[in-house]
């Protein structure tokens, strides 16, 4: 069981490593978005799997510390959550910070993009 979510979380970062940068290059380059800096302190699966809800240590004005912060398929509902919920378990239960990216003007408090690293 261990080897199969060590697996899985591999998998996770491989994927995140390989898509994620690009857009985060052009949020950033653009100002197209809001970047949060924070740690996992709870992680709701109720709505798996197509969604799941967090919150997080910190936050911006619109979806301040402890705000619901919500994850889901998408629009074209082809990306699953899975993935990114067990990496968010993963940080949840390591301690380690993430980054989540917020088109600007959201009001709904719905991530894009999600970035997981070490904490120093």
């Amino acid at each position: 069981m261990k080897m199969r979510f060590l697996k899985l979380i591999s998998a996770t970062a491989v994927a995140v490593a390989t898509t994620v940068p690009s857009y985060a290059l052009n949020c950033l380059a653009t100002s197209n978005c809001v970047v949060v800096v924070g740690h996992v302190t709870l992680l709701e699966p109720t709505y798996m799997p197509t969604q799941f809800d967090f919150q997080l240590d910190n936050g911006y004005s619109t979806c301040p510390a402890g705000s619901w912060i919500f994850w889901s398929t998408g629009p074209t509902g082809t990306a699953t959550p899975e993935a990114a919920y067990a990496s968010m378990l993963s940080a949840l239960l390591s301690g380690d910070k993430v980054d989540v990216y917020f088109t600007s003007g959201d009001t709904t408090c719905t991530g894009e993009f999600i970035h997981f690293y070490r904490s120093p």
